[in-house]
């Protein structure tokens, strides 16, 4: 259907208005093909591990010569192009920074509004935290006027964030995002039998607070419960004055490691556990870890 490795068919709205459609379909067409291809090494499936890796790359030349200019620089200027090539890693390192600088002016100038395709929706918030600006994330996730998350949710009180038929921030990427980022919880990246289903997780909030948040914290409690197929997982964070601190509670037979946003990290099990990270402890700077009873081993 495609034999220049573009997609060059794709009429859908879910790819985004007409001038850059094709281009946001291509650089997805390489996310599916690199999806499926992690998923059909995982299974042990490698002749088809071998085939949809060759496919990624001929589509990601493909984009490459067709979409990128010799200096560097991507064709088109909007939300959707740039969100494209991070997420779908279609970018050298050298290039990268440019683009993610380049995103972060057009969310400043549309006053943290998102305006991408809705097949990009979920990749937002994940691009703007690998790029280091949790702060953009963050003001993106709280805008209140529309078009944003938070705006639906004040207009149908009760609401998870979206009206039927209607793409928005909120169709996929912000809950993803609120489990994996704000909240901190993601199962682990081996899925072999012992390891899977979130059986052995990582817990790795980023609390709004740093140099990056001149204004002070935005967002200072956070609480989440998670039902899995093994138990419940139950976590809690405090921005405080003079600490961080984290709660956990960890399902019977399952286990977690859990970084501190200093990057200090610590692997527990089952039961119930507490962190406290204090802000220039003891004039060295190393924080302190606090275990509740019948915490980890």
């Amino acid at each position: 259907a495609n034999p220049d490795y573009l997609r060059s068919g794709a009429v859908s709205e879910v790819y985004g208005d007409n001038a850059w459609r094709q281009l946001v379909a291509t650089a997805c067409m390489h996310g599916v093909l690199r999806t499926t291809a992690r998923i059909a090494g995982v299974l042990g499936h490698l002749g088809d591990y071998e085939l949809l890796e060759n496919l990624a790359d001929q589509v990601r030349k493909a984009f490459r010569q067709r979409y990128l200019s010799r200096d560097g620089h991507l064709l088109g200027d909007c939300q959707s192009v740039y969100v494209a090539a991070l997420y779908h890693n279609l970018l050298e390192d050298d290039e990268r920074h440019h683009v993610q600088h380049r995103l972060v002016e057009l969310l400043q100038q549309d006053s943290y509004h998102p305006d991408v395709a809705p097949i990009l929706v979920h990749a937002l918030l994940p691009v703007l935290t690998n790029a280091g600006r949790l702060d953009v994330a963050y003001m993106v996730l709280l805008q209140t006027s529309a078009p944003s998350w938070l705006a639906a949710i004040e207009r149908q009180p009760g609401s998870i964030g979206r009206e039927p038929g209607v793409f928005d921030i909120a169709d996929v990427g912000v809950w993803e995002w609120m489990l994996e980022s704000l909240v901190g919880l993601r199962p682990h990246e081996d899925y072999s039998v012992n390891m899977n289903g979130y059986r052995h997780v990582r817990i790795q909030p980023m609390p709004p607070f740093g140099a990056q948040f001149l204004a002070g914290s935005p967002v200072r409690f956070v609480e989440a419960g998670v039902q899995t197929l093994y138990g419940q997982y139950e976590i809690k964070w405090w921005i405080k004055e003079d600490c961080f601190e984290l709660e956990l509670l960890i399902p019977a037979g399952c286990r977690a490691l859990v970084t501190m946003p200093d990057g200090i990290e610590q692997s527990v099990h089952s039961g119930h556990h507490r962190f406290v990270m204090d802000f220039g402890a003891g004039g060295d700077g190393v924080p302190t870890l606090i275990e509740l009873a019948g915490g980890a081993s």
